[in-house]
C-alpha cells in the first residue's frame, strides 16, 4: 500500500437516516473488507442526526463515524435555483466541508509544514449546489493552507431534469455545468459516474471519458454468487412490490391501493408479495400507510410487511428468493434519476414491472433485463401470469464474470457496472 493513501473519508451531509442509498453506500464499502485486511482506515463524516447503529459497524474498528454537518442536505435539491436561501444555504455548506477538511488533515500534517494529506477524500449524490459548495470549500483550503487534496467524487444525479412542458430545464442544466466543471478544476479532484446516462452527461460537461464506477450495492462477489446459484430452490414465487427508504415518488403512498386490488383477486396459487421499506418520513400520510400495509398483512398469509433497515445479506438473500418487482415510480423525478433497487433487481435477473416509463425502463433495457411496462389496470392482468410456468430465468443466467472473448450476447455495460466494486476501490486506495 503506499504511504499516501492511509485512509478513506467519506464526506456525506446526506447520511442522516438509516434507508436510502447512503447507509447502503457505506455498507458496501464495509462489505469489501478493504479495511480488515488492509491498513486502512474508514472515516465517515456524517450528519448530526445519524445514529449508526451495529448495522453500519459502529460496535468495531473498522469504521470511525463523527457526527460533524449539521446542514439539511436535500433541503433544495428539488426547488428552484432561482431559491432566494440558495446562497446561504452553499455558504454554510461550504464552510463545513472547509472545517471536516481541516479536522481531517490536521493528524496527517505537520504543523506549519506543507505536504500532502494522506488520506482520499470521497463525496458522493451531489447536487449542482453541494458541487458548488465543495469547490469553494476546496480553493478556499487550498488557499489556507497549500495543500491539495485527493478527493474521488461519484456522480449520481443528472444534471437533466424536465419542466412541466417536458422540456429539460435549462437553468439547471447551466448550474450543474458551472458547478461541476469549477469542481474539476479544483487540484487532485477525479470522478467516476454511477451508470451509463450520468457518465455520458458529465463526460459531455467536463469534456473527458468519465468511467462507470462497478454498482456499489451488488456487495462482495464470490458471496452474490453463491446466493445467485442456489436461488433456483424456491417454489413460491415472490413479487417484491416496494423496496428502500419511504418516499412518495417512489409510490409509497400508492402502496395501499396497489396491494388491496392485488389481494381483493382471486388468489393465485403460488404467488406471494414482499414489502419492505425504512420509514423515514414520519408525516400523518406516511404513518397511515404504515398502519394500513400492516393490517393487510394480519389478514392475508402471502403478504410480508418489513419496517426495518436490512443488512446487504438479508437483502441479497431475499432478492436472490424472489421472482419480480414492481416499480411504481414518479416520472417527473425519476425520468434522469438512477435507482439501486433497480440495479439490485438487474443483477439477480427478476422479472420487472414498471408502471412509469423514465430512467429504469431504459437502464433495464441496457442492462438487458426481462421487463413489462404497463399501467396499474394491465399490471392486475399481468402479474397473474407469474403463476403460470416458469419464470424463474436465474437458472439460465449469463455469467457475467467469465471470459470477455464469448460473444454470445453483447453484455458491455452489464460487465461494467457489475463487476468487483471491492477491485475498484482497492485501485482508488492504491492497495498492492
Amino acid at each position: 500500500m503506499k504511504d499516501s493513501a492511509t485512509q478513506l473519508v467519506v464526506l456525506d451531509p446526506g447520511l442522516r437516516e438509516h434507508g436510502g442509498h447512503h447507509p447502503a453506500f457505506i455498507l458496501a464499502l464495509l462489505g469489501t473488507e478493504l479495511f480488515t485486511k488492509n491498513d486502512i482506515r474508514l472515516r465517515v463524516f456524517a450528519n448530526t442526526a445519524f445514529i449508526p447503529g451495529a448495522a453500519l459497524g459502529s460496535g468495531t474498528n473498522t469504521v470511525e463515524y463523527h457526527p460533524f454537518f449539521e446542514t439539511d442536505y436535500y433541503r433544495f435539491f428539488y426547488e428552484s435555483t432561482q431559491h432566494s436561501e440558495l446562497t446561504n444555504f452553499i455558504r454554510c455548506l461550504a464552510a463545513e466541508y472547509l472545517a471536516a477538511m481541516k479536522q481531517i488533515t490536521e493528524a496527517d500534517c505537520q504543523t506549519k509544514t506543507l505536504k500532502e494529506s494522506s488520506s482520499i477524500l470521497l463525496c458522493h449524490a451531489l447536487g449542482w449546489e453541494h458541487a458548488t459548495a465543495l469547490a469553494d470549500a476546496l480553493f478556499l483550503f487550498k488557499k489556507q493552507t497549500g495543500i491539495a487534496l485527493h478527493l474521488v467524487v461519484i456522480l449520481m444525479f443528472s444534471p437533466y431534469r424536465q419542466t412541466a412542458d417536458e422540456q429539460y430545464d435549462s437553468q439547471l442544466y447551466l448550474r450543474y455545468r458551472v458547478a461541476f466543471k469549477r469542481l474539476a478544476s479544483c487540484d487532485g479532484v477525479s470522478f467516476f459516474a454511477s451508470d451509463h446516462e450520468t457518465s455520458k452527461a458529465y463526460g459531455y460537461i467536463l469534456a473527458r471519458q468519465i468511467d462507470v464506477i462497478p454498482c456499489p450495492f451488488i456487495g462482495v462477489r464470490t458471496k452474490i454468487d453463491n446466493i445467485v446459484n442456489d436461488s433456483t430452490t424456491y417454489k413460491v414465487k415472490q413479487i417484491v412490490l416496494y423496496m428502500g427508504d419511504s418516499k412518495a415518488t417512489k409510490g409509497f403512498l400508492a402502496l395501499p391501493n396497489l396491494l388491496e386490488e392485488i389481494v381483493k383477486q382471486e388468489q393465485t396459487e403460488g404467488l406471494s408479495y414482499i414489502i419492505q421499506y425504512t420509514l423515514t418520513n414520519k408525516s400523518d400520510a406516511f404513518l397511515a400507510v404504515d398502519r394500513k400495509l400492516k393490517k393487510i398483512a394480519e389478514v392475508y398469509t402471502n403478504v410480508a410487511v418489513f419496517d426495518e433497515f436490512w443488512s446487504e445479506e438479508k437483502l441479497h438473500n431475499t432478492l436472490a428468493s424472489c421472482h419480480a418487482l414492481v416499480f411504481n415510480y414518479d416520472n417527473s423525478v425519476y425520468m434522469y434519476q438512477s435507482s439501486g433497487v433497480l440495479w439490485l433487481a438487474a443483477y439477480f435477473n427478476l422479472k420487472l414491472f414498471f408502471l412509469s416509463n423514465n430512467w429504469l425502463t431504459r437502464e433495464a433495457a441496457r442492462l438487458k433485463s426481462d421487463y413489462t411496462l404497463c399501467d396499474e389496470k394491465t399490471f392486475f392482468e399481468c402479474h397473474k401470469k407469474l403463476g403460470d410456468g416458469d419464470i424463474n430465468s436465474k437458472a439460465n443466467r449469463v455469467n457475467i464474470f467469465g471470459s470477455k472473448n464469448d460473444g454470445s450476447r453483447n453484455d458491455g455495460y452489464r460487465n461494467e457496472l457489475f463487476s468487483d466494486f471491492a477491485d475498484c476501490m482497492s485501485a482508488i486506495l492504491g492497495v498492492c
